[in-house]
């Protein structure tokens, strides 16, 4: 065995596993080139015994484990330690968001041998076959080149990277798979606590702009991701309006599809157009979509969009609108994405969110009630490189913090985004504050505010719990729980895979 890839846990007891499908493409990506790759999920409390049972197994030269997600932070290094205790001649790499943006403090403080950073499939390619260093931080290196200077995948080179047929002789458990396909990458916008922002990703992934996809790519994935469970609903995240083709590429790729043999989760960054909500009506037998609305307070939304803060300005009507054009169509569930604790958040627009919560969900019965998260400080978001810019103060600012946050949380089994206990200091349950909070000494006011605002949620939600289950009924789609799409506020309840 050349490489294997290891997606890690959480929490210790292996709970909210979240399954990184980029590392179906990596694999993919290596077993087109004739190398031989395993990609392990860790996703049970038996996971130490699992890399063991590994790496005796099948000896490999290297070993990979994402890190994607800040909350992996700790647990990736963790199995990176794992790894070198079995067998210390192994090359242990890493790669993703935060590895990329921690890639210096990866190598330099924990077990990691090589973290590549940006696009991974060429640098890995070569890393495991002996070719050429690209994008990668080495032990040692007093330098890393910029990675705009190495390896940054362009349009043209996108149809290069596809599913291999067998996927189920690479992944060691099907049971992962989610039917997440990616249609393209970059980001165009400066939303401040985002890691994917635009300036990150021209500085660790070499990119300011946004490549799409061919569709016959796109098309063969989404045949072979069918073929496995739960593969008949498939998932979209990105922005169907920003970019150089904008609607039109989704209209287009939708056309290649048979009609309602798909169901759909679509995350819009943005405000769709009608014409994509028809699209997306005639094209899948159930749709579910979310809107990402940023805050429902039109005020706040206004300010932060007009001042580059968060994505384009849209209108409490501009919603009405779209929400009122859906509601022609009987196969449609529709989510709304929101954050609390934003900049620049005053008391009226914490009012208003929940006022413009109850009204969306009163008027339209296909509205799940809009989920509400409170803000996080990310590594690489432009909050974390300037807060008092925004008015915030941060009590996450460096590794050592977010290492010892995310271990914490992991070895107490406990959600990084929505901790249950949390002090003061970097065990700060979101990482920032308001600075006249700070200033009062009120610095969990946002977070103890969105508790009890969330205790409004689950009240509300469970008000059509029933009505929902009969759609779901009725398009086939009961399942206990969510797997593979967003969280919900309370997973006591039953929803719609």
């Amino acid at each position: 065995m050349d490489i294997i890839l290891f997606n890690p846990p959480r929490y210790r007891n292996g709970g909210h596993h979240k399954f990184n499908n980029a590392l179906l493409w990596l694999a993919s990506y290596l077993t087109q080139r004739k190398v031989k790759v395993r990609v392990v999920p860790l996703n049970n409390e038996q996971f130490e015994a699992t890399i063991q049972r590994e790496i005796a197994t099948h000896r490999p030269k290297f070993a990979a484990v994402s890190c994607k997600w800040w909350d992996t932070l700790y647990s990736s290094s963790y199995i990176a330690s794992l790894i070198k205790k079995q067998d210390p001649h192994i090359v242990t790499i890493s790669g993703g968001h935060t590895a990329s943006f921690f890639a210096r403090e990866l190598v330099e403080k924990t077990d990691f041998d090589v973290v590549v950073r940006g696009d991974g499939e060429e640098p890995l390619y070569q890393l495991v076959s002996g070719g050429r260093s690209i994008n990668c931080v080495f032990k040692g290196d007093q330098q890393a080149l910029p990675v705009r200077r190495g390896y940054v995948q362009k349009q043209e080179t996108l149809k290069d990277i596809c599913l291999a047929e067998n996927l189920e002789d690479i992944l060691t458990d099907i049971s992962v798979l989610n039917s997440y396909i990616w249609t393209g990458k970059g980001c165009l916008e400066r939303c401040v606590y985002c890691s994917g922002n635009v300036w990150n990703s021209k500085l660790h992934f070499g990119r300011a702009q946004i490549i799409y996809r061919p569709f016959e790519t796109v098309h063969r994935d989404i045949e072979i991701l069918s073929k496995f469970p739960d593969g008949k609903r498939i998932t979209f995240d990105f922005d169907p309006q920003r970019g150089p083709v904008q609607t039109t590429y989704y209209l287009e790729l939708f056309r290649g599809l048979e009609p309602k043999k798909y169901n759909c989760y679509f995350f819009s960054w943005s405000l769709p157009s009608k014409e994509l909500v028809d699209a997306l009506a005639n094209t899948f037998h159930f749709v579910e979509l979310c809107l990402d609305v940023q805050t429902g307070s039109e005020r706040l939304r206004r300010q932060l969009g007009d001042r580059g803060l968060m994505k384009p300005f849209f209108s409490d009507r501009a919603i009405e609108n779209l929400l009122y054009h859906i509601n022609q169509y009987e196969n449609f569930a529709v989510d709304m994405s929101t954050l609390m604790g934003l900049p620049f958040e005053r008391d009226e627009d914490v009012k208003a969110i929940v006022a413009f919560s109850d009204y969306f969900y009163d008027r339209y019965p296909f509205l799940r009630y809009p989920y509400i998260s409170p803000m996080n400080v990310e590594p690489g978001s432009l909050l974390m490189k300037n807060p008092t810019q925004y008015g915030m103060v941060l009590f996450r600012k460096s590794f050592e913090d977010f290492l010892q946050f995310t271990q914490r949380n992991f070895e107490r089994n406990i959600n990084c985004h929505q901790p249950e206990s949390y002090e003061e200091g970097l065990f700060h349950p979101l990482g920032a504050a308001p600075i006249e909070d700070y200033h009062r000494g009120d610095v969990f006011r946002v977070y103890e505010t969105w508790k009890k605002i969330q205790t409004h949620i689950d009240r509300r939600s469970n008000e059509r719990i029933l009505m929902r289950t009969q759609k779901y009924q009725e398009y086939g789609l009961m399942k206990v729980g969510i797997k593979g799409g967003i969280d919900r506020g309370s997973p006591r309840y039953i929803e719609v895979e």
